[in-house]
């Protein structure tokens, strides 16, 4: 009798083990072969580390990492022959980065994040727009029951929006590439140099989670004083200046044939519509 108890408890547990574990795992393993892209804020420096954490449906960690480094000083990464479990991932990246506004090496490293729906894609980037929109993406999925598809278009609209900017509707943050042309990628380095300004890396990063954290809720900028900042740094910033940087650094790492998109249009178009007031404050660091 004893026996036959233990082997009910037995295929009990074995039942529940299958039936609530892994509930969000496709059949078979989703292989990448080769999967790789571009970390750029500007374009972030050789040995910068780079990991990919796979996620459930509900963008919840798995515990499944997988690490790769930047190649080269103009951002890119590879990773090779993994596996994964979900459609998911979170991007991240560490490391110092290229400083468009200033023309050099930032002093402090930066870390910045992307979500993506890994499945029907062999590359993403990561920039300032990826990480700008995950907390949004985080919360729609997680609080309002929206899928991925519809939470990323959303965030990545209301991010623009802060910006008086917009993607054309079938692009996306992770596609853009700051060492191509095209009004899209344009508009990515229009975004970057606004944060920037003339900020330090360590008062951009706490410019960039206030907005990340004022927005989660319901997509909007509620502390005006961070729009302030944005307007603030727009007007201070030299174009001419950013362009210059920008085709200097790639032609010093022998991609002349690299087409610097025209930024300049946009970054003038939120002087021009932006409702934030501008503050006459001047912190300047190097």
């Amino acid at each position: 009798m004893k026996r036959k108890i233990y082997l009910f408890t037995a295929s009990v547990l074995l039942l529940s083990m299958t039936c609530c574990g892994d509930l969000y795992t496709p059949i078979g393993l989703l292989k990448k072969a080769d999967f790789k892209g571009f970390v750029q804020k500007g374009p972030y420096m050789n040995g910068s580390k780079v990991f990919i954490s796979e996620l459930d449906p509900m963008l919840k960690p798995t515990g499944r990492i997988f690490s790769t480094t930047v190649s080269d000083n103009s951002g890119s990464f590879k990773l090779k022959e993994f596996e994964l479990k979900s459609d998911f991932v979170e991007l991240k990246a560490e490391g110092y980065y290229f400083n468009e506004v200033s023309g050099k090496t930032s002093s402090d490293q930066l870390t910045l994040y992307a979500l993506v729906n890994i499945a029907q894609v062999s590359s993403a980037n990561i920039n300032v727009l990826t990480n700008l929109e995950k907390n949004r993406v985080e919360y729609l999925v997680q609080q309002k029951g929206q899928s991925f598809v519809h939470a990323k278009k959303q965030a990545q609209q209301e991010v623009l929006s802060l910006f008086s900017l917009e993607l054309c509707s079938d692009s996306t943050s992770e596609s853009l590439n700051l060492s191509e042309g095209g009004e899209n990628n344009a508009i990515l380095l229009a975004v970057s140099c606004i944060l920037q300004g003339q900020l330090s890396t360590a008062d951009m990063v706490k410019l960039m989670d206030e907005i990340s954290s004022d927005i989660q809720a319901d997509g909007k900028l509620h502390n005006l004083s961070l729009g302030s900042q944005l307007i603030n740094n727009a007007r201070l910033i030299s174009l001419p200046s950013v362009y210059e940087n920008i085709v200097t650094k790639f032609a010093s790492l022998g991609l002349n044939n690299v087409v610097t998109p025209e930024f300049e249009k946009y970054v003038e178009e939120f002087k021009a519509k932006t409702s934030y007031s501008q503050v006459n404050t001047f912190n300047i660091s190097n």
